[in-house]
C-alpha cells in the first residue's frame, strides 16, 4: 500500500538521528512555531492597516497606492508559503525530526523574501528624505546601503537552499552572509531615522495642528525605525550565536512584516479618529457618521479624518506668498488638510 502522505506531495519525514550538539528538537519545534504564530500575526496587523489605508485615502497618488497594495500581495505570498512549511513540518511530519531539520521553501520566505520587504520600505523611506531635504544624495546613500543588505539576504538564501537542512545551515558562511544582511539594513534603519528626524524637526509650521502632525512623526519615525533596527540587530545575534541554536527562526520570521507594518504606520498617522457634532444651522463636521442623530441639531458619531500631505518647493512657511498655489508633484514643505471620512 503506497504511503498517504507520499501521495499527498509530500517528502518522506521518518525518523532520523541528529548529530551532536544540535539543540534539543523541542527547541527547534518551539522556535520554528513561534516564528509561524508571530508571521501571521503580524500579517493580522497589516491586513487591518491595508483596510483603513483603502478607506481613507482613496485619492492617494497612484504611485502610493501600487506601493501599499504590492507589499500587500507581496506579503499574502509569503504568509502562504510559510503556511505551506509549518503544514508539511507540523501535519505531514508530525513527531520527525527529518521534517523539523528540513529547510524547506524557507530559505525563499524569509531571507529573501524579508530582504526585499525591507529594501522596498527602506527606498520609500529614502524617496522621502530626499523630499524633505530637497537633495537627493542622502537617499543614494541610504539605498546603497539598504542594496548590500539585499545582497546579503540573497546570499543567505543561496546558502540555505544548497544546504537543505537546518544542521548543516548553521554557522559558518551562513553567519557572515547574516552579518551582511541583517547589519547593513540595521544601519539603514538608523540612518533614516536619524536624517527624518532631523528634517522634520528643522522645520516650524507656525500651525499648531500641523507641527502637532509633524511632533508625532517624528515620535513614529524614531519608534518604528528603533524596533525594526533592534529586531535585525537581535536576528544578527542570535544566528552568530555559537553552537547551533535555533532562536534566529523566530526573530527571522517577523522581519518582513516589521517592516511592511512600519511602512503602513507612517502612511495611515495621517488619520485622525474623534467625536465629531454639528453646530446649530446643521452643518456636519464630517460628510458622514456612525451613530444616531437626535432631534436636536447636535450629531454625534465616530468618525475618521484624514490629512493629505501636499509637497511644494516652497519652505515650511505659513506667510509664504506662495502657500495657497502648492502644487502636490512639488517638492519640500508639507501642507496640511483635514479631509473628513467615515467609517
Amino acid at each position: 500500500m503506497s504511503d498517504p502522505t507520499a501521495a499527498a506531495g509530500a517528502p518522506n519525514m521518518g525518523p532520523i538521528t541528529l548529530p551532536p550538539g544540535f539543540p534539543p528538537l523541542v527547541e527547534v519545534a518551539g522556535t520554528l512555531f513561534l516564528g509561524y504564530m508571530l508571521n501571521w500575526g503580524l500579517f493580522g496587523v497589516l491586513a487591518a492597516q491595508v483596510y483603513l489605508y483603502y478607506l481613507a485615502f482613496t485619492d492617494e497618488p497612484l504611485s502610493r497606492k501600487l506601493l501599499v497594495y504590492g507589499v500587500f500581495c507581496f506579503e499574502i505570498v509569503q504568509v502562504i508559503m510559510l503556511t505551506d512549511s509549518g503544514f508539511k513540518t507540523f501535519g505531514y511530519g508530525f513527531g520527525s525530526a527529518l521534517a523539523l531539520d528540513t529547510i524547506g521553501t524557507i530559505w525563499i520566505t524569509v531571507p529573501l523574501m524579508s530582504a526585499i520587504i525591507a529594501w522596498v520600505v527602506q527606498g520609500f523611506y529614502a524617496y522621502r528624505i530626499s523630499v524633505l531635504g530637497a537633495s537627493k544624495w542622502p537617499a543614494i546613500g541610504i539605498m546603497a546601503l539598504s542594496t548590500i543588505g539585499l545582497g546579503g539576504g540573497i546570499a543567505t538564501a543561496v546558502i540555505g537552499q544548497h544546504k537543505v537542512f537546518f544542521h548543516l545551515f548553521i554557522g559558518g558562511d551562513m553567519s557572515i552572509t547574516t552579518g551582511i544582511w541583517n547589519g547593513s539594513h540595521a544601519l539603514c534603519d538608523v540612518i533614516i531615522a536619524v536624517y527624518m528626524v532631523y528634517y522634520l524637526s528643522s522645520r516650524n509650521t507656525g500651525w499648531k495642528s500641523t507641527q502637532d502632525t509633524v511632533n508625532r512623526l517624528i515620535r513614529l519615525v524614531i519608534e518604528t525605525g528603533t524596533l525594526t533596527a533592534v529586531i535585525a540587530i537581535v536576528n544578527l545575534i542570535l544566528s552568530a550565536l555559537p553552537g547551533t541554536p535555533t532562536y534566529f527562526q523566530v526573530s527571522s520570521a517577523i522581519l518582513g512584516k516589521l517592516y511592511s507594518n512600519s511602512m503602513m504606520v507612517m502612511l495611515n498617522s495621517r488619520i485622525k479618529v474623534g467625536r465629531l457634532t454639528s453646530d446649530d444651522s446643521g452643518i456636519h463636521t464630517s460628510s458622514a457618521m456612525i451613530g444616531q442623530q437626535s432631534r436636536s441639531t447636535t450629531s454625534q458619531g465616530i468618525s475618521v479624518s484624514r490629512t493629505k500631505e501636499e509637497w511644494s518647493s516652497y519652505q515650511l512657511n505659513p506667510l509664504s506668498p506662495n502657500r495657497k498655489q502648492s502644487s502636490s508633484n512639488d517638492a519640500s514643505y508639507v501642507e496640511m488638510k483635514h479631509e473628513p471620512l467615515a467609517v
